[in-house]
C-alpha cells in the first residue's frame, strides 16, 4: 500500500498522467494520419459549384513556348450559363495567328462536372496568308470536384491530365502539371 502524501504516489500520478498525456496525444496524431487527406481536398456542395463554375471569364495570360502571352497578343472567353458552354481564344505572335472556337454543354453535380463540345474549329495560319481550319467534336469530359482551400479544384485524369481551379475570381487551367491558361471573371 502506498501512503498518502508518499513520494511513491506523486510518482505514481504523474506516471499516469504522462501515460494517459501521451495516449491523448498518440490518438490525436493517429486521427490526424487517417483524416489528413479528407482535410486538403474537402467535399464542395452543389451551390458552391455552382457558383464557383458558371459565369464568364476574359483570358489573362496564355503560356505558351515557355513565354507567358498576356492582351494584346492574346483574347479569349471561356462561358458556362444555364448548361452551355462556350469557349473562344485568339492568338497573335510575330506574323502568326491563332483562333480556336467551341460550343456544347456541361452537366454537374456536387460531386462532378462535365462538358461536350457539339463543335469545335481551329484556324492557324501567317497574317495576310492562307489559313488551316479544322473542325472537330471533343469528346465529353467527367471531372472530380473537391476543394482545397480557397480554390475549388476539377480534376480529370487522361492523356493531357486537365486540372482546373477556381479562385475567386480567378481560373486556372492547368495540364500535365504547367499553367496553360489563366482567366479573371467578367462581372
Amino acid at each position: 500500500m502506498i501512503e498518502s502524501g508518499s513520494g511513491k504516489e506523486v510518482s505514481v500520478r504523474r506516471s499516469r498522467r504522462r501515460w494517459r498525456s501521451f495516449h491523448v496525444a498518440f490518438f490525436a496524431l493517429l486521427a490526424l494520419v487517417v483524416r489528413g487527406p479528407r482535410l486538403h481536398a474537402q467535399t464542395v456542395s452543389s451551390v458552391e459549384l455552382r457558383a464557383a463554375v458558371e459565369g464568364t471569364w476574359h483570358l489573362e495570360e496564355w503560356h505558351e513556348n515557355g513565354q507567358v502571352l498576356r492582351p494584346p497578343q492574346v483574347d479569349g472567353r471561356w462561358s458556362n450559363h444555364d448548361g452551355v458552354v462556350l469557349f473562344m481564344v485568339h492568338r497573335m505572335t510575330g506574323d502568326s495567328v491563332y483562333s480556336q472556337t467551341g460550343y456544347g454543354t456541361y452537366q454537374m453535380e456536387a460531386s462532378m462536372w462535365s462538358y461536350v463540345y457539339s463543335r469545335m474549329e481551329a484556324m492557324s495560319g501567317r497574317i495576310g496568308g492562307p489559313a488551316q481550319v479544322t473542325t472537330s467534336r471533343i469528346d465529353s469530359r467527367s471531372f472530380r470536384v473537391s476543394r482545397q482551400g480557397s480554390k475549388i479544384v476539377l480534376t480529370f485524369t487522361g492523356p493531357d491530365d486537365d486540372r482546373r481551379e477556381y479562385d475567386g475570381a480567378f481560373y486556372t487551367l492547368i495540364q500535365n502539371g504547367k499553367v496553360v491558361r489563366r482567366w479573371r471573371r467578367v462581372e
